[in-house]
């Protein structure tokens, strides 16, 4: 998963690929980070949560 995140993020630009890695960060986000599970289950946070990361350019950060 890594490392299809990591070749996305090479096309960061464009805006399928930026989409579907933020779908990998949030599923490493559910295995990674039980404790914040509940906050990404509202959608107001899931939307936070993109555009932090979009602006941050760590769509593929953990």
């Amino acid at each position: 998963m890594d490392f299809a995140c990591a070749l996305l993020h090479h096309y960061f630009l464009i805006p399928s690929y930026a989409f579907f890695c933020f779908f990998l960060l949030l599923f490493k986000h559910f295995s990674c980070f039980f404790d914040y599970v509940n906050v990404f289950f509202d959608s107001n946070a899931i939307k936070i949560a993109l555009i932090f990361d979009y602006h941050n350019h760590s769509i593929c950060m953990c």
